[in-house]
């Protein structure tokens, strides 16, 4: 059994995945990029939405492998109910495809998300592990938890009339930009690739996006995914947010507006979020921000975002 620490970066996601590789150099190829491929997709959930230091354990026992991602969130990943058509949401979906077992822990202090592979070793591996889930609370907690940015004094804030539909359709378009965007940043990081560079400054979002918007708290994403299991047509979100998170919704709104013309003027397989995802998610952050600095709430309906989208609608 081996363990190594991490912190919830970018870079982790290339570091777990070649230090997993590695450990097992002694297995078939095919067994050594499949557990590759799924420790990536253990890491990449950890970095973005535990947002805590986090370990990886890899177990060589005599008949598979294992491994442990343990971090300090108790949230437990779902596989997302995206569209058909959608080009993400599908990360969990594979541990059911390419792996012989998977699955959640719930530990005090996190837990453990693990996966297994079965593997016929032609050289059996030294240090045979007995499989035994750890979760080294101690060394996640090491270095300090990745605490909110948005601190102090909080105000109460009501998205009103959220276009549910729209808002998870913009969901899924900007998170499989973003997964592009993470496979560029870490090809330019190992020198291996020739595609087109990523701009420093959307570097420097792609390290920070799975911490600094953790700033609105804990349940977030649940609490939307219950929305969205429901299916309305519009909903009323209220929420209890720190005054400082204004800061953090300008700054999120300003980089996504530069991921949308990077999207476009970019060559990427990946298409960019369309306009009424642009509108939709511009009116959310806008809105969150505004109320925070004491403004009126204004409604997605209502909002000269909306009437712009319905009139490029019309026009197009």
């Amino acid at each position: 059994m081996s363990t190594i620490r991490l912190e919830p970066v970018v870079e982790s996601t290339p570091r777990a995945r070649h230090w997993v590789a590695g450990l097992m150099r002694d297995a078939p190829d095919d067994v050594i990029e499949c557990a590759a491929l799924l420790t990536s997709e253990l890491v990449t959930n950890a970095v973005l939405h535990a947002a805590t230091p986090f370990t990886v354990t890899l177990h060589l026992m005599e008949d598979r492998i294992r491994v442990d991602v343990a971090d300090g969130s108790p949230v437990v990943p779902a596989i997302k109910d995206y569209g058909t058509d959608a080009a993400t949401g599908r990360g969990l979906t594979l541990f059911d495809t390419l792996a012989s077992n998977w699955g959640v822990l719930p530990v005090l202090g996190g837990k453990i998300v693990w996966f297994e592979i079965p593997v016929d070793y032609s050289i059996v591996p030294a240090g045979i592990s007995d499989g035994t889930f750890r979760f080294d609370l101690g060394s996640v907690a090491a270095s300090g938890r990745h605490e909110p940015v948005a601190k102090g004094p909080t105000r109460p804030v009501t998205l009103m009339g959220i276009p549910v539909a729209l808002l998870q359709k913009a969901s899924e378009e900007y998170e499989a930009l973003f997964r592009e965007l993470r496979l560029m940043k870490e090809h330019a990081d190992s020198k291996t690739s020739e595609s087109t560079p990523l701009p420093e400054r959307l570097s420097v979002l792609l390290a920070t996006i799975g911490t600094r918007f953790h700033g609105f708290g804990p349940g977030i994403d649940e609490k939307w995914q219950e929305v969205i299991d429901r299916q309305p047509a519009s909903y009323d979100w209220h929420l209890e947010l720190p005054t400082s998170a204004a800061e953090t919704c300008d700054y999120y709104s300003a980089m996504l507006d530069e991921v949308d013309e990077f999207g476009v003027g970019a060559q990427l397989l990946t298409l960019p979020a369309s306009p009424t995802s642009v509108a939709v998610r511009r009116w959310l952050l806008s809105e969150l921000a505004a109320q925070l600095r004491g403004q009126e709430p204004t409604p997605w309906s209502a909002s000269h975002l909306h009437r712009s989208s319905m009139q490029r609608a019309a026009s197009s």
